[in-house]
């Protein structure tokens, strides 16, 4: 009685499994909007694009790929932004952009402070050879 019902189990499972329906990657599938392939009004494969306009800070979008075109596709990938992040990223990068010109008038001043450090030494020893 026990080996029929099992029997009868394993028959019953192995059909199950083996359905048409059921045989699919054990995986979820993740799709990323970035990665699809969308085509705009011109036929065109859209490109991605990141505005960074103040009401879009770093917001991802499709456009038309080709540049002065008149297609004007456009479809956001990203959803909106929260009212507080549209009024902190602009200053955020307002910062990094003021920091990173800062830090490039640096990196020209040290490298004029090593050309004349150079010269000092170079200068020091001929005088040191004319006078030896």
């Amino acid at each position: 009685m026990f080996s029929s019902s099992f029997q009868e189990l394993t028959v019953t499972l192995s059909r199950r499994l083996s359905s048409p329906a059921l045989i699919s990657s054990p995986y979820r599938r993740i799709t990323c909007p970035a990665l699809e392939m969308v085509l705009c009004f011109c036929g065109r494969v859209a490109i991605v694009r990141t505005a960074w306009t103040s009401l879009n800070p770093g917001r991802r979008f499709h456009a038309c790929p080709k540049q002065g075109s008149r297609c004007g596709f456009l479809r956001w990938i990203d959803p909106p932004m929260c009212a507080r992040s549209v009024e902190v990223i602009p200053g955020l990068l307002r910062n990094i952009n003021k920091h990173e010109i800062a830090n490039s008038k640096l990196m020209e001043e040290a490298t004029k402070w090593k050309k004349y450090f150079i010269a000092s030494w170079v200068l020091f020893l001929v005088v040191w050879l004319v006078s030896s």
